[in-house]
């Protein structure tokens, strides 16, 4: 409903009570922003994170996060960090063969 604003897709959230998964988005500046290269580049390379850790790709995701941290100048490092945490679960704990990257919300 904004297109002229520079949004990322932070997360794909399921909350305590819901069936259905909403994905999470944060607005990280205005069209200025939107329209700088380094904005483009850190879009694209978000994009290929996500499908990636959604693909349950773990070290490729990873590597992704480090990248898009650096892409961002560290203000998303607590977002890449969270992802991180949850790679490293999912190695030692793999999703279900039906899991889309849906993370759950144990609470409201």
């Amino acid at each position: 409903m904004a297109p002229e604003l520079a949004f990322l897709e932070f997360d794909l959230l399921k909350v305590k009570g819901k069936t259905e998964a909403t994905r999470v988005f944060a607005l990280l500046g205005d069209n200025a922003l939107k329209q700088s290269k380094e904005f483009i580049t850190l879009a694209e390379r978000h994009g290929e994170f996500l499908a990636r850790f959604r693909a349950r790709d773990w070290d490729a995701a990873e590597a992704l996060s480090r990248e898009c941290e650096k892409l961002n100048g560290s203000r998303l490092n607590r977002l890449y960090a969270l992802y991180r945490e949850r790679i490293d679960y999912f190695r030692m704990n793999p999703p279900p063969p039906q899991w889309d990257g849906t993370a759950e919300a144990l609470s409201k």
